[in-house]
């Protein structure tokens, strides 16, 4: 008898299943990491091509998400002493670099933060594998790879924005409840309950796939279990609001709530809005006609559907990536307001139903002969994804930055010994290296300039729709009020941004210039005309 033969069968086959076991999580964690090294060297490349860390963001909101973090490390609070239109989750998230800003300088911390949603990106591309793993390794990578290289992701993990953060609490929850065994583990149903909850504190357009999720676990693990998930939710959910809920309960409900459903609607179609959520905004920056963006929303509408028929003829799973899918579409279809970086708000549910359609078309189409072998398979899959990687890394590369250079050092220094510097956004408070300064001098900062529109400045026109800033005369006072509170002020937005013209433009162009850079201009205005 040979010393192979004395092994027990049962033992022997123990030990092949243990082996292949391994050697799944090791390919598995060795793709959730190749994905996740792609995502974050393509948004940091989308930060360099912007001019670095450092450069001024294209965006407004993320300055007003690092103002008031910086404002919280002062001792200001969200809803009670500044207008903030979202759950508190994100003031949370970027207290830490508020910190390093107050410790060294504004635009450092901010760049801090810049680089650490472009890890988050790649902390959210791996999770996409991990989630996805039951559908195979390759139809993993290729959601994994999918979001590391879908535009919309790219855009908003290139600068600190709140949809990046719903994602990884999203995606966490679900990989938590694809765990082994997780149906007789209570402390992963608690702990997936917490990430949902976490999700909610974001935005609340994040409550409705949280309830969706919500519903999956009642159907497929029953009631005990959407116990512990609820509870988790409501734990984590309340641990973060609670300290600013209880300094103004009202206020916080009024902002968070009432003034993100009583926004007025943009002027755009569900075509323009579906193709922006399809990411043609990259081609759209190449030169595309209005015309194609908007047959490149019925492509996507078509493509949505075939894609969400698949993934749900596949799997329990991929029926609940499909229900995601669709009510985070409508969400961004019925939205009041909708910029092209909400669409990230659809990257994870794109890249988990990705797999899951692959899933379910193999099942429906058999192979040719020539790719039945599981190698020969899995080598044409894996070139298709990287063709189409560096088609998508081509455009994308060609047609998107993260910022532009500002004349930071040329500037800070007219406002370097400014007791009281005022913007008309915080950015300009950011790259003056001024936000930190302003708090601590006690000078009134105004956290959401333009978002007080929104909230106790709001006008509607009989008809119900929304007077535009330009219309507001409340709100032009009350910039014009503002900025004259300051010794130094700097404008960073367009005048279509900020609704400033006519006789609002002339007294401040009237204002003497302290200094002048790269078409940037800040003015004295407390020496010049107030009307």
């Amino acid at each position: 008898m040979t010393a192979a033969s004395a092994v027990p069968s049962s033992l022997s086959g123990s030990r092949t299943r243990r082996t292949i076991a391994q050697l799944s999580r090791r390919h598995l964690l060795l793709v959730a990491m190749a994905v996740g090294v792609l995502a974050v060297a393509v948004r940091v490349g989308t930060i360099l091509r912007g001019g670095g860390p450092h450069a001024l963001s294209v965006f407004y909101d993320d300055g007003v998400y690092y103002a008031a973090a910086s404002a919280v490390a002062f001792g200001r609070l969200p809803y009670r002493d500044f207008v903030l239109l979202h759950p508190p989750g994100i003031v949370w998230a970027l207290l830490p670099f508020a910190w390093v800003g107050r410790l060294t300088s504004d635009s450092d911390g901010m760049a801090a933060a810049r680089l650490a949603w472009a890890f988050l990106g790649g902390l959210n591309a791996a999770l996409v594998v991990v989630v996805t793993r039951r559908f195979g390794l390759v139809a993993a990578l290729a959601g994994g790879a999918f979001y590391a290289l879908w535009p919309t992701a790219i855009r908003a993990e290139s600068g600190p924005l709140l949809e990046p953060l719903g994602t990884l609490a999203l995606l966490s929850a679900l990989a938590l409840l694809s765990a082994r065994g997780v149906a007789d583990r209570r402390g992963v149903q608690v702990a997936a309950g917490a990430a949902l909850g976490l999700a909610l504190v974001v935005k609340i357009w994040w409550a409705v796939p949280v309830l969706i999720v919500l519903g999956y676990v009642a159907v497929r693990y029953r009631g005990r279990a959407l116990l512990r998930v609820t509870l988790g939710a409501a734990t984590s959910a309340s641990v973060v609001c609670l300290p600013f809920f209880l300094e103004a309960p009202g206020t916080m409900w009024r902002m968070v709530v009432l003034d993100q459903l009583g926004r007025g609607r943009v002027s755009d179609t569900a075509l323009e809005r579906l193709s922006q959520i399809g990411g043609a905004e990259t081609f759209k920056l190449l030169g595309r006609s209005a015309a194609q963006v908007a047959g490149t929303g019925w492509l996507v509408l078509v493509v949505l559907a075939v894609a969400c028929a698949l993934a749900a003829w596949g799997s329990v799973e991929g029926r609940l990536f499909a229900v995601l899918t669709v009510s985070v579409v409508a969400v961004l279809l019925t939205a009041p307001s909708f910029f092209g970086f909400y669409a990230a708000f659809a990257a994870p549910v794109f890249a988990l139903v990705v797999p899951a359609a692959i899933h379910g078309a193999a099942r429906l189409v058999p192979s040719p002969a020539a790719y039945r072998s599981p190698r020969k398979r899995s080598a044409v899959t894996v070139a298709a994804i990287a063709g189409l990687s560096l088609v998508v890394g081509a455009v994308e590369g060609s047609a998107y930055a993260a910022g532009k250079p500002f004349p930071e050092r040329r500037l800070d220094r007219v406002v370097a010994s400014t007791r009281c510097v005022t913007s008309d956004s915080p950015w300009g408070l950011i790259e003056l290296n001024a936000l930190s300064k302003d708090f601590r001098d006690g000078c009134r900062v105004e956290i959401d300039v333009s978002g007080v529109t929104h909230d106790r400045l709001h006008l509607t026109r009989a008809n119900g729709s929304e007077v535009a800033r330009s219309g507001n005369a409340s709100w032009r006072r009350y910039l014009l009020t503002y900025l004259r509170s300051g010794q130094a002020t700097i404008i960073m937005r367009a005048p279509s941004g900020d609704g400033i013209t006519g006789k609002e433009r002339t007294v401040i162009d009237a204002w003497p210039v302290l200094g002048r850079a790269d078409g940037y201009v800040v003015r004295d205005p407390a020496a010049g005309p107030t009307k």
